[in-house]
């Protein structure tokens, strides 16, 4: 079996601080959130909103994520 790996740049615009914190609410981030005692949890939700929201008008929210793309082949095939 042949296996190659590929190392991608992903940019992902987010239109506005709400979809920005689902998104990371999304993708495993929440266990974190809700191990935090409900004060903390509500104050770093409130933060983070107030921060998503300064970059949304400071020119947009843009998500900079790689990933690595694997790629197999059977040579029987």
């Amino acid at each position: 079996m042949d296996v190659r790996s590929f190392n991608i740049a992903v940019h992902l615009p987010v239109p506005d601080p709400q979809t920005g914190w689902d998104f990371h609410m999304s993708h495993g981030f929440a266990g974190l959130i809700e191990a935090l005692e409900p004060s903390d949890a509500i104050e770093f939700h409130r933060r983070a909103l107030a921060e998503l929201t300064r970059m949304h008008d400071s020119g947009g929210i843009l998500l900079d994520r790689g990933a690595v793309v694997l790629l197999a082949t059977d040579p029987a095939e």
